[in-house]
């Protein structure tokens, strides 16, 4: 179908059809999609079950992308017709198998004229720094760095898991915690009100009594309690703040090897996402991150994402099809989503 060069509208024999961009946010526990116009306007979100095909499975991942998107499309009246380009960035999208198999559950259920994706890590960069090029650093769940150059070369670091040396992640930190505690109670480390704090936290007057949990399979979400860490390092404890030095540390090395690959290193935005970076009120990890890249990669803009992931995929899919991010588009995409989620 044609576009006008003056409207960016398709034009049928039918009329005029209205022209949309479809982000998408697949994640492990939730799918999240969001329509915008060429303005910036979101005029629909739609939420479902996990996307990522490591954790759910093909079909199933196939089921839940799909229904987001329908929903999505639905709750704003717009036809898959009037998408002209979409973006997803996709959780379990981390080596090339993983790329076949990601474009495998997507293919003939995303819409538009264009569509593209890319590890979900990316969407940040996307949100925060408008283009494709810099860095984007997750600590969440798990940890993850990936790296764009102003050609698009990419660069990931990590993203696997601790048994292929990640040292990052909500739940990472806990277990620093339980470990260090253990050890500072038994007189082979220093003491830490870690104990205290994580032992009243899960209900239990030892923290060995949690091996109750491990051999009933219910031990608790591990990633819920890294705020007790940041609270202790609050609190002046060197062991709770160690650990998070620790991790700052891990990542900016991270962030290093991945910019040591690229054909440039200096002045790129470097973009903090991920839960444990953005619900501390604090920002204390960040600032620890920041202090530490530094240190390592003096040059580069640090920056801590400031809105939804899912913004960044509605913007990945304006850059599609080279359209102009424009500083009202940008923060009408922000103003509308957070409208949005009030109502």
């Amino acid at each position: 179908m044609p576009i006008t060069p003056i409207t960016g509208r398709y034009y049928t024999k039918k009329g005029v059809i209205r022209i949309y961009f479809l982000g998408i946010d697949i994640g492990s526990s939730k799918t999240l999609a969001a329509c915008a116009d060429e303005k910036g306007l979101i005029k629909s979100t739609g939420r479902a079950g996990g996307g990522n095909f490591q954790t759910v499975g093909h079909s199933k991942a196939r089921e839940n992308i799909s229904q987001s998107i329908n929903r999505c499309l639905q709750n704003a009246e717009v036809h898959s017709d009037e998408i002209k380009a979409s973006y997803v960035g996709a959780a379990g999208a981390d080596r090339p198998t993983d790329f076949k198999i990601t474009e495998q559950v997507l293919q003939g259920i995303i819409p538009g004229g264009v569509w593209d994706f890319e590890n979900d890590a990316v969407l940040g960069l996307l949100a925060e720094a408008k283009e494709k090029r810099g860095v984007s650093v997750v600590c969440g769940t798990g940890t993850n760095v990936i790296a764009f150059d102003r050609y698009e070369n990419r660069v990931q670091i990590g993203g696997l898991g601790y048994l292929f040396g990640d040292y990052a992640g909500g739940p990472f930190i806990t277990r620093q915690a339980i470990r260090r505690a253990v050890r500072g109670k038994e007189g082979r480390g220093p003491d830490t009100i870690l104990y205290d704090m994580l032992c009243e936290a899960f209900g239990i007057d030892k923290l060995i009594d949690l091996m109750d949990f491990i051999y009933e399979d219910n031990l608790p979400d591990l990633g819920n309690y890294t705020e007790l860490v940041i609270k202790g390092a609050r609190k002046g404890d060197k062991v709770a703040k160690n650990i998070l030095t620790d991790v700052a540390a891990e990542m900016a090395l991270a962030v290093r090897a991945a910019l040591n690959r690229l054909d440039e290193n200096k002045g790129l935005p470097i973009v903090a996402i991920g839960g444990v970076f953005q619900k501390d009120p604090h920002k204390l990890l960040f600032e620890y991150f920041k202090e530490e890249i530094q240190k390592r990669v003096p040059g580069n803009r640090v920056r801590l994402l400031t809105c939804t992931p899912v913004i960044g995929a509605v913007i990945g899919a304006m850059l599609k099809t080279n359209e102009e991010i424009k500083d009202d588009v940008y923060d009408r995409l922000q103003s509308s989503y957070d409208q949005l989620n009030k109502k």
